[in-house]
């Protein structure tokens, strides 16, 4: 096959999993071809987002790039190319790089001039992205395109041109636990379908005494500060929290994230605009009193990402708790998020993996909207009004909780990721790779648009699991041990930058971790 590969942006770990794949690929006797950006954008999301000028941030990027890697046959965004895109198609592909560069959470922010005039900043970009797309798949008559993420603007505009080529294409992410390649065919990386299809499927398999423990060590890894390998730690260093509200008939704690990632992606819309009106319905449904409610700002909010906090998603539901008089925590606050879910008996998520840790600790979890775990079977769902008038609280029994959670964390760690055993993070930002990885799985998702378990191994009962479960739901982290180690090879892949410009590395590795 002849396959493009492209990233345009260098966040790491990224531009390294496409040398890796690429190098897979070649090994195979398939030809690839990259796009790069070599500055040729007027405004991209990296840029917006930090509100950098090109001299300052194109240079960064430009010595994370492709480039610097020993990949042949680079070809670079040609700026004078554009290609005329609905207006809007061109809103929908924009939109999520624009609320995410705000870090908004108000429907209405949507109508703003702020808004509109910040999907006019990317019109030109998102088109000259798609056109040079067009030409590159066209010239090189490309077979196929694995690109990085495929949801910020100009890989929107990316993806926009293999759907209108009709080639298949798959989007790359770093995974949520650092371990293999994140692979979604025909979709960017927010697309549930086959997440869902995988949680689904596994909800019912039990896992192996091997696979539960380590299933388990992970999840307890999560609750210590010991997973030094997820992209970003909020909450790190909480006061012991007792619950702040006396009184109360049941505790429920409402636990809302930001949703302006997802904002304009099918799989994640929902029957409200806004979720602070969800709550409001569902509190109504369930009649739960504001009395019985503490609200936790997420962490995240008081951080920047870019230039911008999350102020307005913690002005937004802030004003919604004084309406409702329900005590509210502050972002900044050192409350444990932890503490807090070990005292209630329900936990409110719009799709927070806060869902998941409460869940894991065997706590009720009831989702509005929805999130990748809404096929596991850890949580009551309700993602639109009509659903709301048939929603109930299924009695409750912690253990089962705990048991779907734990292989919910299964498919997230070791199922869903590709090529698990041979891309070992060994940072946020850099991996280790070993010989054995087959490049056919990556050909046979091109062709069937389908993600194959990477593990598809399961249990013959559930007998450790429950074990397991029990020890999460106590609270008893130090039983759960480390994560079994799951055979890798002794012999190494080696992907690295050009000869001369592997320092580059070492320079990069000092910037905040989430940063390019």
């Amino acid at each position: 096959m002849r396959i493009g590969v492209t990233s345009l942006f260098s966040f790491r770990p990224h531009v390294e999993h496409l040398a890796y794949v690429t190098q897979l690929l070649e090994g195979a006797g398939h030809e690839t071809h990259a796009l790069t950006c070599d500055a040729a954008f007027t405004a991209c999301y990296g840029r917006l987002l930090r509100q950098r000028t090109k001299l300052s941030e194109c240079p960064r990027c430009i010595i994370g790039g492709v480039r610097t890697f020993p990949i042949a046959r680079v070809s670079a965004v040609d700026s004078k190319l554009h290609a005329a895109i609905d207006r809007d198609r061109l809103r929908r592909l924009a939109t999520s790089s624009v609320t995410v560069r705000y870090r908004t959470e108000a429907p209405d922010f949507l109508e703003s001039d702020t808004f509109n005039a910040a999907i006019n900043d990317l019109v030109i970009p998102v088109e000259t992205a798609y056109a040079n797309t067009m030409r590159w798949i066209e010239k090189n008559r490309l077979d196929a395109v694995v690109l990085f993420n495929g949801r910020m603007d100009v890989l929107a505009g990316v993806v926009a041109a293999c759907e209108d080529l009709k080639i298949p294409f798959l989007s790359l992410e770093r995974p949520w636990l650092g371990h293999g390649i994140a692979m979604i065919p025909n979709g960017n990386c927010l697309d549930l379908s086959e997440l869902n299809a995988m949680c689904a499927e596994y909800a019912r398999a039990p896992l192996s005494a091997s696979q539960a423990k380590h299933a388990g060590a992970l999840s307890a890894k999560s609750f210590t500060g010991g997973n030094k390998l997820l992209w970003r730690l909020y909450n790190t260093e909480p006061g012991e929290t007792a619950w702040p509200v006396s009184g109360a008939s049941r505790r429920v704690l409402i636990l809302p994230s930001s949703r302006n990632e997802f904002e304009g992606h099918p799989h994640w819309t929902s029957g409200w605009s806004d979720y602070a009106v969800a709550f409001d319905d569902v509190m109504d449904r369930l009649s739960i009193s504001s009395a019985d409610c503490v609200l936790r700002c997420h962490p995240s909010w008081k951080e920047k990402m870019g230039v911008n906090t999350g102020w307005r998603s913690e002005e937004h539901y802030t004003a919604w708790c004084s309406h409702r008089n329900i005590h509210v925590i502050s972002s900044a606050n050192r409350a444990s998020t932890y503490d807090l879910i070990a005292a209630a008996d329900l936990i409110i998520v719009n799709g927070s993996t806060s869902g998941v840790e409460a869940a894991l600790r065997g706590k009720q979890v009831l989702l509005v909207g929805h999130a990748t775990y809404e096929r596991s079977d850890l949580c009551s769902t309700v993602s639109t009004p009509k659903a709301l008038e048939t929603l109930t609280l299924p009695p409750h029994q912690a253990r089962e909780t705990a048991v779907k959670a734990l292989r919910y964390m299964y498919v997230m760690a070791n199922r869903f990721p590709q090529f698990v055993r041979f891309v070992r993070a060994i940072s946020t930002g850099h991996c280790e790779y070993f010989v054995g990885a087959d490049s056919d799985r990556i050909v046979a998702m091109l062709r069937t648009g389908r993600v194959a378990a990477d593990d598809t191994q399961i249990g013959e009962n559930d007998g450790v699991e429950r074990e397991v479960a029990d020890a999460l739901v106590r609270g008893d982290w130090d039983s759960l041990g480390q994560p079994e180690s799951i055979g890798v090879s002794a012999d190494h892949v080696a992907v690295e930058r050009r000869v001369g410009l592997r320092w580059i590395d070492s320079i990069r590795d000092r910037l905040p971790r989430g940063d390019a």
